[in-house]
């Protein structure tokens, strides 16, 4: 059957040869929870947009791979900001620039790579911090 998600219109732009796409996975029940509640069960985010994102993004890479043009496009998966490593009063969690995710896929990028961890709290990096300014640059030579 064909596919429907957001994912797939990326692909079909990619193919068509277009230099940027960005795909919005936010949803009624997105990542964007800074209190206020009631909110989703844990489970319900990992059912909901994590799975949502997993599939999507697992999706595209497969078929960019399938496509041979997993070589020339990069895919960038992240957000603005972390996450607070805590709950805040309110009972959501707030935004955290000190430390969060970032996954590159593709565009001369060697796979299964992991650069730099957290503390054990998610609060600061451990090791191998990367700046915005470095990232930045990681992407513009790829």
């Amino acid at each position: 059957g064909k596919r429907v998600t957001v994912c797939s219109a990326a692909l079909g732009l990619a193919e068509q040869g277009e230099p940027l796409i960005t795909v919005d996975l936010a949803a009624e029940n997105s990542w964007d929870a800074h209190g206020w509640g009631p909110f989703p069960s844990l489970a319900s985010y990992r059912d909901g947009p994590g799975a949502a994102f997993d599939r999507g993004c697992s999706s595209l890479l497969e078929d960019l791979h399938q496509l041979g043009m997993l070589t020339t496009t990069m895919v960038i998966a992240t957000g603005e900001f972390g996450r607070s490593p805590r709950i805040n009063p309110q009972g959501g969690r707030d935004h955290w620039p000190n430390c969060w995710t970032v996954m590159m896929a593709g565009g001369g990028i060697d796979g299964g790579q992991v650069h730099g961890s957290s503390d054990m709290w998610g609060e600061e990096p451990r090791d191998h911090p990367v700046s915005i300014q470095s990232l930045t640059a990681a992407i513009s030579s790829c």
